[in-house]
C-alpha cells in the first residue's frame, strides 16, 4: 500500500538568515520571518482505517505542534537552525521524536514566501521572467513571458550547517534568462540549467528538474511547457574553475573616465588603481565586496562636449568584475573622483577625474523616485543604468566597443557596436574626430611621487587610424613615428656600436635628425648570434640609456628610450636607468619554441613586470631563433594569406592574455609587431609587409581560426573569432633586413656569381619598404639609418593621409 498522512500549508514564522536582498548579511543575526510547512508521512493506515482508533495512526495536530516547536527552539540551537536547511532538519527531528509508529518516510517541504524578490516561495516556482523566445519574425523583435521552475535535489543528507541562498540563485539566473535570445525553449531550459549548475557550489552533489512555460506562445492552451531534469555530470564543458568563479555571484560592470585637468594619463591610472584596491581609499563607510579591474579599452583623446570652452578629455572605459551592488559601485566611483582630486564645477564643466557607471551587467537600474525620472538633470548621487546619455557620447561608445563591442542596450536592443555605426553615420564631417593616443612615463628620478607610485607622463604620441565618420574614410593622423635602432652589441647585422661614445654619438645624430624614440638593445637576435648573459646585457644597455638621459643637449636627455630586450631583470635595469618602453621580440614569452613550462613563467614575469613599471611595451611575433621555424602551412586553409593568418592568431593569443583578466595591462601600452624578419620566408615577409593593415582590422578572422582564450572564465559580450589584434598600433621593423638583400641580389655583368648585398647597403630598399608600412597604416617604422627614413616616412605619410 502507499499510505500517506499530509499536513499542507502550515504557517509559522520562525528566525532564518535567509533574504531576498543579495547585498544584505543577515547571517549573524537571523531575521523573523515567515514560512510555510507541508508535511508527507508514509504510514500504512489500514490498521486505523479498520479499527477506527487514533492510536493505531499519527495525530496531525501532534506533528504540527513538532513542527512549531522546532521553530521556537532554544536561543543556543538557534544558530545551528538559521538556514532553512538547518531548520528543516529540525522540524524532521522533533516529528520524528513525537512519532510512536514505524513510518517509512517522512518529507518536509518548507516554504519562505519573503526569501526571494519574484518567485512564489524558496523552491523558486512560478518565476515570472521576459526574454525573446521564438523562431517566427514577430517573436525575434519583442520579449515575451515565460515561466520558470526549479527543483533540487541534494545527493546528501544535509548537515545544519549547510547554507544556501535562493535569493542569490534567483537574481542569477533572472539575469541570464532575460538576457538570452534563443529560437527553442529546450534550448533555454537546457542552458539555464546549465548556468545554475555553473553557480552551485559543490554541484556534483545536485540534481535539478528545471521548466520552462511558454504562455504566449497558443491561444487555446495556457501555456506549452518543456520540463528537463540534469545533473552536473550531464554537461561536460563545466569544471571546477567556472562554477566556482561563477558562485562568487560578481557582476561585470562597464565604467567610462575621463580626465581634462592636470597629467590626465596619471590621474586615469591612479582612479583604476584605486577601483582594484579601493579598500585603501582613506575615507569612512567604504563597502565591503571585490573590483577586479578585467579589462581595459584604448585610450582616445576627446573634444570638449556641452561646454566647449575647456581642455581636452581624455578618455578609456574599462570592464569590471564586481560583487558590490549598482549603489555601492557609484559610491566608490565618487569617493575616488574625491580623492584623485575632483572639485565642484560647472555641470560638464573641467575635472580631474570622472567616473560613470555605464552599464551593470544587463540590468536597467534607475534610483530615483518614478516622478523625477523624464529629466536628466538629476543624475548626481543617482544610479541610473544604462547610463541615459550614453548613444550621444562618441567619446563613452567608441571606448565601450573595444571591450564590450556585442553589449546589448535593454532598451533599444542595440548592441554598443550598432549604437557607435549609428551614431557616426550622423555625425558632421567637420566635428574632430577622437584621436587614439599611446602615453609614455617620465623617467624615475624625473617622477613626482604618487598614491600607487604612478609615475607622471614624459610624452604621449597621437596614433594614425581609419575612422568612419558620415561617408568620409581617411587617415585623421597622418604622423607615423620613427625608432632609431641603437645596437650596443659587438655582433649585430648592422650599425655596431659597442663603445660608449659611439652610442651616444649615433643617439645624438638620430635625435637631431627627427628621430622620435631611441631603440637600445644590448643582445642581437641576428641568426647564430652569440649567448649573453643578463649580466652582461645590462652592463651593455645601462650605461647608454645614463649616458644619454645625462647629456648636456636637452633635446638627447629628454627623448624617449626603448630597451630593446626580452629578459624582466634587463627591463628593470634599464627602466630605472632611464628608459620609458619595452621593445619585447618574443612578447613575454622568451626564446623557447615551441613553448614550455619556462615559456608560461617567463610570460607571467614580464607580464607582471610590465603592470608594476606602467610602462608600455611593444609585443613582437617570434618563434624562437629568427632564421627558423617559417611553416604557416596549418593556416594554408584559412585564406591565402597564411603567415597574416598565423601572425594574428598566434601574437593575439598573447595580447589577449597580456590584457585580459584580472591584473593585466592596459589595453593602451601595447604596440603590436608582425615580426618581419622573424621566423618568415622572404614571401611570408612581403605578405605581410603589403598586408600590415589587416593585421589590426576590425573584424572577424576566418572561421577555422583557433586562437586559445585566455584561462579562467571568458569575458562577456564579445564576438567569437573576432581579430584580438583589432585596433592596437602596429610597428613595422623592416631596415636592412636579409630578406631586402635577397630581392636585389644581382649577377656579375655576364657571370653567375652572385653579389650579396651589405646590410649598409639596403637602405633605398629599405625606404621603399618604410613608404608601402605608412600606406599600411603603421604608427611607428624602425630604422637604422635615421634621416632619410624621416624623409621618407614624412613623404609617405603626406602621400596616404
Amino acid at each position: 500500500m502507499d499510505d500517506h498522512i499530509k499536513v499542507h500549508g502550515l504557517s509559522l514564522t520562525a528566525p532564518l538568515s535567509e533574504s531576498p536582498w543579495t547585498t544584505i548579511d543577515t547571517s549573524q543575526k537571523p531575521v523573523l520571518q515567515p514560512i510555510v510547512i507541508s508535511l508527507d508521512i508514509h504510514l500504512d493506515i489500514n490498521a486505523a482505517g479498520l479499527s477506527d482508533d487514533l492510536t493505531q495512526s499519527i495525530s496531525y495536530s501532534d506533528v504540527c505542534k513538532s513542527a512549531q516547536r522546532a521553530c521556537i527552539n532554544e536561543p543556543s540551537a538557534l544558530a545551528a537552525a538559521a538556514t532553512a536547511y538547518g531548520l528543516t532538519e529540525g522540524i524532521i527531528e522533533q516529528c520524528l521524536a513525537g512519532i510512536h509508529l514505524q513510518i517509512s518516510q517522512l518529507d518536509v517541504e518548507l516554504e519562505l514566501p519573503k526569501a526571494t524578490l519574484r518567485a512564489k516561495n524558496f523552491l523558486i516556482r512560478d518565476l515570472p521572467l521576459h526574454t525573446i523566445i521564438g523562431i517566427h519574425p514577430h517573436e525575434r523583435h519583442e520579449k515575451q513571458p515565460v515561466i520558470v521552475n526549479i527543483e533540487l535535489f541534494h545527493a546528501k543528507d544535509l548537515d545544519r550547517s549547510f547554507k544556501f541562498n535562493f535569493a542569490r540563485l534567483e537574481r542569477y539566473l533572472s539575469d541570464f534568462v532575460e538576457a538570452s535570445s534563443y529560437l527553442t525553449v529546450e534550448a533555454l531550459a537546457s542552458e539555464a540549467a546549465k548556468e545554475c549548475f555553473a553557480w552551485l557550489p559543490d554541484p556534483e552533489l545536485y540534481t535539478m528538474t528545471l521548466s520552462v512555460a511558454k504562455p504566449a506562445a497558443l491561444r487555446l492552451a495556457d501555456a506549452p511547457e518543456i520540463s528537463i531534469t540534469r545533473a552536473f555530470s550531464d554537461f561536460h564543458s563545466l569544471d571546477a574553475e567556472s562554477h566556482s568563479e561563477s558562485a562568487t555571484n560578481m557582476i561585470f560592470a562597464a565604467l567610462a573616465l575621463g580626465s581634462n585637468l592636470g597629467d590626465r594619463f596619471q590621474n586615469i591610472e591612479l582612479a583604476l588603481r584605486y577601483l582594484e584596491n579601493f579598500q585603501t581609499l582613506s575615507v569612512a563607510n567604504i563597502p565591503a565586496g571585490q573590483i577586479h579591474v578585467i579589462d581595459t579599452s584604448f585610450l582616445y583623446e576627446t573634444a570638449p562636449m556641452y561646454v566647449v570652452s575647456q581642455p581636452s578629455f581624455i578618455n578609456c572605459a574599462c570592464l569590471v568584475e564586481t560583487s558590490l551592488s549598482a549603489f555601492d559601485l557609484l559610491r566608490v566611483c565618487k569617493m575616488i573622483e574625491e580623492v584623485v582630486g575632483r572639485v565642484p564645477s560647472v555641470r560638464f564643466g573641467p575635472r580631474a577625474i570622472d567616473l560613470d557607471i555605464i552599464t551593470y551587467g544587463d540590468r536597467t537600474v534607475d534610483t530615483r523616485i518614478r516622478s523625477e525620472r523624464a529629466s536628466l538633470d538629476n543624475l548626481e548621487g543617482q544610479v541610473v543604468v544604462p547610463h541615459p546619455r550614453m548613444t550621444e557620447r562618441e567619446f563613452v561608445l567608441r571606448p565601450l566597443k573595444d571591450i564590450i563591442p556585442e553589449w546589448v542596450h535593454p532598451q533599444l536592443n542595440l548592441s554598443i557596436r550598432s549604437l557607435l555605426a549609428k551614431l557616426l553615420l550622423a555625425k558632421p564631417a567637420e566635428e574632430s574626430p577622437m584621436r587614439k593616443v599611446m602615453p609614455f612615463p617620465d623617467t624615475p628620478s624625473s617622477r613626482k611621487s604618487s598614491a600607487h607610485d604612478i609615475p607622471t607622463t614624459k610624452a604621449y604620441w597621437v596614433l594614425p587610424e581609419r575612422h568612419i565618420p558620415g561617408h568620409i574614410n581617411k587617415l585623421f593622423s597622418n604622423r607615423t613615428y620613427v625608432m632609431a635602432t641603437l645596437n650596443v652589441t659587438p655582433d649585430s647585422f648592422s650599425d655596431r656600436h659597442s663603445t660608449l661614445l659611439s652610442a651616444l654619438s649615433y643617439a645624438e645624430n638620430a635625435v637631431e635628425q627627427g628621430a622620435d624614440i631611441i631603440d637600445v638593445g644590448g643582445y642581437s637576435t641576428r641568426p647564430g648570434a652569440a649567448f649573453v648573459s643578463p649580466a652582461e646585457e645590462i652592463e651593455r644597455v645601462v650605461p647608454a640609456v645614463r649616458a644619454i638621459r645625462s647629456s648636456d643637449d636637452k633635446s638627447l636627455s629628454d627623448v624617449l628610450i626603448s630597451v630593446d630586450t626580452f629578459r624582466a631583470e634587463v627591463a628593470r635595469a634599464a627602466i630605472e636607468a632611464g628608459a620609458n618602453c619595452i621593445n619585447d621580440v618574443y612578447a613575454f614569452s622568451g626564446p623557447g619554441y615551441p613553448v614550455t613550462e619556462d615559456s608560461e613563467e617567463h610570460f607571467n614575469e614580464m607580464r607582471n613586470l610590465v603592470v608594476e613599471l606602467g610602462v608600455p611595451v611593444i609585443m613582437m611575433h617570434s618563434r624562437g631563433d629568427a632564421g627558423s621555424n617559417k611553416d604557416y602551412s596549418m593556416y594554408v586553409r584559412l585564406s591565402g594569406k597564411p603567415v597574416l593568418e598565423g601572425v594574428r592568431a598566434e601574437l593575439g593569443e598573447k595580447v589577449e592574455r597580456a590584457t585580459k583578466g584580472k591584473g593585466g595591462l592596459r589595453r593602451w601600452k601595447i604596440m603590436v609587431d608582425p615580426g618581419i624578419g622573424f621566423s618568415k620566408s622572404v614571401e611570408g615577409n612581403l605578405e605581410l609587409l603589403r598586408n600590415a593593415s589587416l593585421l589590426t582590422v576590425d573584424a572577424a578572422l576566418p572561421p577555422l581560426t583557433n586562437i586559445s582564450k585566455p584561462a579562467g572564465r571568458l569575458l562577456p559580450y564579445v564576438t567569437p573569432r573576432w581579430n584580438p589584434l583589432a585596433g592596437y598600433p602596429v610597428l613595422i621593423g623592416t631596415s636592412r633586413k636579409s630578406f631586402l638583400g635577397t630581392i636585389i641580389m644581382r649577377t656579375q655583368p655576364g657571370g653567375q656569381t652572385i653579389l650579396p648585398r651589405s646590410a649598409e647597403n639596403r637602405d633605398f630598399a629599405t625606404a621603399a619598404a618604410v613608404t608601402c608600412a605608412v600606406q599600411q597604416g603603421a604608427a611607428m617604422v624602425r630604422v637604422h639609418e635615421v634621416e632619410g627614413m624621416v624623409d621618407v616616412a614624412m613623404v609617405a605619410s603626406a602621400l596616404w593621409s
